[in-house]
């Protein structure tokens, strides 16, 4: 007879830590928008005014220049990966940034974003990508 033990809701502590050492940029990211936007929506005033300008300003660039914006997050994300310490110190800086300059963080996610949309409406219009 094979003990078989019921899960029960949530996970273990040994779950989480091997998620988070498989997808730790992942995390720090998601982390880091998500405390952005608490900290914008909590000074509220101009850094919310800010972030919302910023991300859209971002967006702009991010569809018109899908190719430079490709080539520089790929090589701060290369950079910030290579190494243990390099990783460590950059999930540090982002979630820093994060509390104290949030809207810069909005920035990052325009950019993005517009570069993604900029890459799915060549892929749908039928063009060949604008970043390759």
């Amino acid at each position: 007879m094979v003990n078989k033990v019921k899960k029960e809701a949530g996970f273990t502590v040994a779950e989480i830590e091997t998620h988070v050492k498989k997808y730790g940029v992942e995390v720090s990211l998601c982390g880091a928008f998500i405390i952005s936007a608490l900290f914008s929506l909590i000074w509220g005033g101009s850094i919310l005014v800010w972030s919302i300008l910023l991300a859209g300003l971002g967006a702009a660039f991010g569809v018109v220049f899908p190719k430079w914006i490709h080539k520089g997050s790929q090589s701060v994300l290369h950079f910030f990966t290579k190494e243990k310490v390099t990783r460590i110190v950059g999930a540090t800086l982002l979630v820093a940034i994060s509390f104290f300059l949030p809207f810069l963080i909005f920035l990052i996610l325009g950019l993005e974003g517009g570069k993604s949309l900029a890459t799915e409406m060549y892929k749908a219009l039928g063009h060949e990508s604008s970043h390759k």
